[in-house]
C-alpha cells in the first residue's frame, strides 16, 4: 500500500479485498441477529468489527497514512468517551466502554482506508443501493400488511431486535433490520442523498421510498434539509457567497421569528416535526431537565447513570443525539463528535473543484453532513446507524483533496 496527499492508495492486487471487506461490513451491519456471551450483546456487526479492527489498525500504521483533523478528533472521542465510562462506573460497564470505542473506530478505519478515491466509492453506493432495494421491499411488507419477513428466521437462529409496533398515517412504522424505525429512516436518507448526488436516481428514488415507510418525521426532516441545500445550490451555482446568504439569512430568520412568535422557535419546530403534540410536549420538558443536569456536570458528564429529574417526570428516554453526547460524557465529548462533522464537513466544501462527477458527490456529503445534524437533534442514534454514521465520516475523506485520485 502506499499514501499519496493524505489518500490511501491501494495497490491493484489488493482492490478486490478492500470491496470485499466494505461489502462484507454493509452486510453485517444489515443483518438483525443478536445473542449474548456473558453480560456482553453481540451481533454481526460487532463479531465482524473484532475480527477486522487488528488488521485495519495495522493497515493505518505501515501506511504512514497523512492524519487530517477529523481522525485525530475521533481518535480523542474513542480515548475520552470510555475513559469517562470508567471514571463513573469501574469495570462495570467495561464492556459498553470498549463496545463504544469498537463502533467509533473501526467503522471510521474501513471508511477511511478502504474508500480512497472516486471509483471506490461509487462501488460502495452500488453495494448500498442494493441493499437498499432489499431494505425498501421489507420495509413495504412491514408497513402495508404489518409482517416482518426475516423474523421467523432470525428468532430461530437467535435473539432479534425488539418490534416497537406502532400505526401512523395508516400504515405500519417500518424498522426492517435496524433496532427502531427512526434509525431506518436514517439510514435510508442519507443513503437516497449519497446516491442521488452520485448519479444513481434510480436507487435514490428508492432509498426515499423507504425514508417514508419508517414513517419518522425526524427522517423527513434529514432528507428535506439535505434536499433544499441541493436545490439551493443548483439554482444559484457554485460559490460561497450563496451559501454565506443562505446561512445569514436562516439566522436572520430564526431571530424575526423568534421576536414575533409567543412561543419559541424551539416550541414551534417540536410541535411541526412530532406527529402527537403530547410527544412535542415531553421532548421540550426532556430538553429542559437534560440541560440543567449538562449545566450540572459540564466537563465530565453522568455516564449512563440515571439523570436527576422531577418524580412525575417518568421517561428515561433523550430522543436527542447531541444532547445525550453532553449528558453522558460532558460538554467535551459533544464538542469532539460535532468536531469530527465540522471538520469533515469543511475539508469536503473547502476543496478545490474537481471534475463534475466528484463535484456532486462533495456536494451530497456536504448536505447529508449537515442535513443528519440537523435531523439528529431530534432523535438519537445507536448501534448499526451509529456505526453507519462512523463509516460515513471515514468514507468521505478523500473528497477533501482538492486532486482525488
Amino acid at each position: 500500500m502506499s499514501q499519496s496527499n493524505g489518500t490511501l492508495l491501494v495497490r491493484p492486487g489488493l482492490e478486490g479485498r478492500a470491496t470485499s471487506m466494505v461489502t462484507a461490513f454493509l452486510i453485517a451491519m444489515l443483518v438483525p441477529l443478536t445473542f449474548n456471551w456473558g453480560d456482553v450483546l453481540l451481533s454481526p456487526l460487532r463479531l465482524f468489527l473484532i475480527f477486522v479492527s487488528m488488521p485495519l489498525m495495522t493497515i493505518a500504521f505501515r501506511a504512514g497514512l497523512r492524519l487530517q483533523v477529523t481522525d485525530i478528533v475521533v481518535l480523542a472521542y474513542c480515548l475520552w468517551a470510555p475513559l469517562l465510562l470508567l471514571l463513573h462506573h469501574g469495570t462495570e460497564r467495561l464492556s459498553f466502554a470498549v463496545l463504544t470505542a469498537l463502533e467509533t473506530a473501526i467503522p471510521y478505519l474501513i471508511g477511511r482506508l478502504l474508500i480512497r478515491d472516486h471509483s471506490s466509492y461509487l462501488r460502495m453506493l452500488k453495494c448500498l443501493g442494493v441493499a437498499i432495494c432489499v431494505l425498501t421491499g421489507l420495509a413495504a411488507t412491514e408497513a402495508i400488511w404489518q409482517v416482518q419477513p426475516l423474523r421467523p428466521i432470525t428468532e430461530w437462529l437467535g435473539d432479534t431486535y425488539p418490534w416497537p409496533l406502532e400505526e401512523r398515517l395508516g400504515l405500519w412504522r417500518a424498522q426492517t433490520v435496524f433496532e427502531h424505525p427512526i434509525l431506518f429512516g436514517c439510514f435510508a436518507a442519507v443513503s437516497a442523498i449519497l446516491l442521488f448526488t452520485a448519479g444513481m436516481k434510480r436507487f435514490a428514488l428508492v432509498a426515499g421510498i423507504a425514508v417514508f415507510f419508517s414513517l419518522s418525521a425526524g427522517a423527513w426532516l434529514v432528507l428535506a434539509i439535505a434536499m433544499g441545500l441541493i436545490l439551493w445550490r443548483r439554482v444559484w451555482g457554485p460559490g460561497p457567497i450563496h451559501w454565506w446568504v443562505l446561512g445569514l439569512g436562516t439566522i436572520g430568520g430564526y431571530l424575526v421569528l423568534e421576536a414575533l412568535s409567543d412561543r419559541s422557535i424551539p416550541e414551534v419546530l417540536a410541535n411541526w416535526l412530532s406527529f402527537s403534540p403530547h410527544n412535542a410536549h415531553w421532548r421540550l420538558l426532556t430538553f429542559r431537565f437534560v440541560t440543567e443536569n449538562i449545566i450540572a456536570n459540564p466537563w465530565i458528564g453522568i455516564g449512563m447513570n440515571d439523570w436527576a429529574r422531577p418524580e412525575w417526570f417518568v421517561t428515561d428516554s433523550v430522543d436527542n443525539f447531541w444532547l445525550l453526547q453532553g449528558l453522558r460524557y460532558g460538554m467535551p465529548g459533544a464538542m469532539l463528535m460535532g468536531l469530527a462533522v465540522v471538520s469533515r464537513f469543511w475539508g469536503v466544501v473547502s476543496a478545490r473543484p474537481a471534475e463534475k462527477q466528484v463535484a456532486h458527490c462533495r456536494l451530497g456529503v456536504g448536505a447529508a453532513l449537515v442535513a443528519l445534524s440537523v435531523g439528529i437533534c431530534t432523535v438519537h442514534i445507536w448501534g448499526v446507524m451509529f456505526a453507519f454514521f462512523s463509516f460515513f465520516l471515514g468514507a468521505s475523506a478523500f473528497l477533501t483533496q482538492s486532486e482525488p485520485s
